[in-house]
């Protein structure tokens, strides 16, 4: 897979890699203006080794990011939803939105947005390292909106996020993806394609960057396959 060097085309009538826009770190100039960034000091060379990475290969890894006791904590309520079935708290099964109960536990399910019923979910969601480098990406503090917990992969197949989560602004998303248990081979690890962020846009119509079901099978297909060439 290719993608273009971050470094390449300065083009003011085109700034960015995506007709959507972005963050900086998205900008033909994104060298420019990390650069300006260290001789301000607002960021550290650490921080601007890591953004690079990150612009370049789409993921950047921290590691015990967030304290081992509040993943603990995170395991333990976990734990105790399961067998308390409590059914304000929902699971996406296939598409199909149900209550938690100890019967589907089985089941190839998303838990949904733990964060709004649990302070130690917050705080791993929220932990500073992970808050820090997305300030730094955004130039203001980041909006938590969404959670998904899983114990098993789902087997989705490989896809862009901005697909399915529709948001004003589809360049300006992102993702942290946080282990609660050691990651090995076979434990369900995330799969990426490194560089896979710098793809041409895909287009659903009329400019949009995500599929909705209305917008039929055969698009959606279209832009799976499209990933896998």
């Amino acid at each position: 897979m290719l993608v273009p060097s971050v470094e390449k085309n300065t083009s003011s009538e085109k700034p960015y890699f995506s007709q959507h826009g972005g963050t900086w770190i998205d900008r033909f100039d994104f060298e420019n203006k990390l650069q300006e960034k260290l001789d301000s000091t607002r960021v550290t060379e650490a921080e601007a080794l890591e953004v690079r990475q990150f612009a370049e290969n789409g993921y950047v890894i921290f590691k015990q990011a967030v304290p081992i006791e509040v993943v603990d904590k995170v395991n333990s309520f976990i734990e105790k939803i399961w067998k308390t079935n409590r059914t304000e708290i929902k699971l996406d099964i296939l598409n199909t939105i149900t209550p938690i109960h100890r019967d589907l536990r089985n089941q190839p399910f998303k838990i949904l947005d733990l964060y709004y019923y649990n302070e130690a979910v917050r705080k791993a969601l929220l932990a500073p390292r992970i808050v820090r480098f997305l300030t730094i990406l955004f130039e203001t503090s980041p909006l938590l909106f969404q959670s998904l917990n899983f114990e098993r992969g789902t087997e989705q197949a490989i896809h862009q996020d901005t697909a399915y989560v529709v948001v004003d602004s589809p360049m300006k998303l992102a993702a942290a993806w946080i282990a609660l248990q050691d990651v090995t081979p076979g434990t369900g690890e995330l799969e990426y394609f490194v560089g896979s962020h710098r793809l041409p846009d895909f287009d659903f119509g009329g400019g949009k960057k995500h599929w909705s079901g209305t917008d039929g099978a055969e698009i959606h297909d279209r832009f799976l396959a499209s990933l896998a060439t």
